[in-house]
């Protein structure tokens, strides 16, 4: 029987744009344009920032050759992907696929673009990079620690698998032959980044699950595979090709169609609450100085996210009361460079400090992550009122088409970028497949 191994190198030896289902390149189309989206408001991030100047620093001399996001310049290839995988993830608005430990698009997109660009390939051979990297992230998980299974979530994060994803997209991008592709998976996994960490949310600007250092990693074991640097024995050979990952590593890239999109910048376990506030108030009407107190019933992962004081923008984004709270007050988690200022208003302070997170059993999953929630609040004049999230557009059950997500960015992003720069890259991105990378990333680089 065939090892998940040897299935996972014939599926990247011979997947292409040409295979590819017509649902599926529209998918690549929507995450990669959530991922210039999500870099636009994780620029504005301190994470980002301070990666910038420290790689920058560490790279000047070597030839650039590749863009970095949004910026006016081109820097050495491993350059662009570190700094472009921060800004996809730093402001925590990036996709992710349910029952799985993985943020694929943060990690996988700016590899390959950056790749694309410096060995000027075809988009099309990208567009089937990044499928070929979704399904790798999914399968990566699932064998080496199933969602949900014992020590789950602490011994791989998105960095972790991204590093495979990323060496077999890049692998199925440039068309190496599976003597290199086999390679690149056991380099990659040999020195992926270990270990899943949350962000540094009560002291530091740490972006969550290593994906920037996953992205690096999986390029240069991707790098050293090509110059005959070899790995050891993968965990993926030692698996048979069986069960649930026979669905996977096939011709309808389960794992890209299932990705959602975010709506906020913010963790994920807030987006259910925030839903059922904005519920709330569009049913009822209220303004944040009238409500007394917020009870949020919630799975258990949830009820952690429970800070009412934040140091910085990530703590802010991790917590379920000050997210709420500004939300009553702004309308909006989505300017991460104005958080710090609406977490220090006075009726944002108040309310935060009103906000009481409850375990709800109904709300539990299989996993670190549950699913909904039911927000209730009391008002001033004694009223009490509740409201129940149980999805979330662009979910795997209401996913967002190609016009939401594009929405999306100009409703986030238009106060960062020119507004017709934005639209001319939408275009560019929903017929990306007939332009030049050259094109695509004149429309990223800023003037």
């Amino acid at each position: 029987m065939d090892s998940v191994f040897q299935a996972a190198v014939r599926f990247i030896s011979s997947a292409r744009y040409e295979g590819l289902p017509a649902l599926i390149v529209n998918k690549a189309k929507i995450c990669m344009l959530d991922t210039f989206a999500a870099a636009v408001l994780g620029r504005q991030c301190q994470a980002t920032q301070v990666v910038k100047t420290t790689a920058l620093a560490a790279l000047s001399g070597v030839a650039p050759d590749a863009t970095i996001w949004f910026e006016p310049y081109q820097e050495p290839v491993a350059c662009a992907i570190f700094i472009n995988a921060t800004a996809a993830s730093a402001a925590d608005i990036d996709d992710g696929l349910d029952l799985n430990r993985g943020h694929a698009g943060s990690t996988i997109i700016p590899a390959v673009l950056a790749v694309c660009e410096s060995n000027r390939c075809s988009l099309k051979k990208a567009l089937a990079a990044v499928a070929v990297g979704y399904e790798l992230m999914f399968v990566a998980s699932e064998a080496l620690l199933p969602y949900g299974g014992e020590g789950y979530p602490i011994d791989h994060g998105s960095g972790s698998l991204g590093a495979v994803a990323v060496a077999g997209a890049l692998s199925n991008l440039l068309g190496e032959e599976e003597r290199c592709i086999a390679e690149s998976l056991r380099v990659s996994q040999a020195y992926m980044p270990g270990g899943n960490n949350d962000r540094a949310v009560e002291s530091g600007a740490m972006t969550k699950e290593n994906i920037n250092w996953g992205a690096l990693t999986g390029y240069f074991a991707f790098r050293l595979a090509q110059n005959g640097y070899t790995g050891q024995t993968s965990v993926l050979e030692k698996l048979p090709w069986s069960g649930n990952l026979l669905q996977h590593l096939s011709p309808d890239f389960s794992a890209l169609e299932r990705t959602y999109i975010k709506r906020y910048a913010s963790c994920r376990f807030t987006h259910w609450p925030i839903e059922a506030l904005l519920k709330l108030q569009a049913r009822e009407h209220f303004h944040i100085d009238q409500v007394d107190r917020v009870t949020v019933y919630t799975f258990r992962s949830g009820t952690m996210l429970k800070l009412t004081e934040a140091p910085g923008v990530e703590g802010i984004q991790y917590s379920i009361p000050l997210c709420l709270a500004i939300v009553a007050k702004y309308g909006e988690v989505n300017k991460p460079e104005k958080l710090m200022e609406w977490a220090c208003d006075p009726e944002v302070r108040r309310l935060s400090e009103r906000v009481s997170l409850k375990w709800d059993r109904r709300f539990e999953r299989k996993g670190d992550e549950g699913e909904g929630c039911k927000v209730e609040i009391r008002l001033k004049n004694g009223s009490r009122h509740t409201a129940v999230c149980s999805s979330l557009l662009g979910d795997r059950r209401h996913p967002f088409g190609f016009n939401e997500v594009a929405k999306k960015f100009l409703d986030n992003c238009s106060g960062y970028l020119d507004h017709a720069r934005i639209l001319e890259l939408i275009d560019c991105v929903q017929d990306v497949e007939n332009r030049s990378i050259e094109r695509l990333l004149s429309l990223v680089r800023r003037d």
